[in-house]
């Protein structure tokens, strides 16, 4: 616990499929739609094969979902600051 082919699937497919979008932008949502479909198909196939309870997977995607957030978060471009004019003195 949890199902760690949920947590890889849920991590991995997603990030593949940000980072397809931004490099390929016509391919974001044939990408987005395989990274929504493939967890999902991982986690019930898991489920049908009875190596897992059904708990189990949802916490697997549920740490997933977290860690591909996280790193999203961490690997986007920060957009360059602005630069203030400087102010005149009195």
């Amino acid at each position: 616990m949890p199902s760690s082919h949920a947590v890889a699937s849920a991590t991995f497919y997603p990030l593949l499929a940000w980072s397809i979008g931004r490099r390929f932008g016509r391919m974001r949502k044939p990408a987005y739609a395989a990274a929504a479909f493939l967890p999902l198909f991982i986690g019930v196939g898991r489920l049908y094969l009875g190596v897992h309870w059904p708990t189990d997977v949802l916490i697997g995607w549920t740490l997933g979902i977290s860690q591909t957030l996280i790193a999203i978060r961490l690997f986007s471009p920060k957009p360059a600051p602005e630069h203030a004019p400087p102010e005149a003195d009195p």
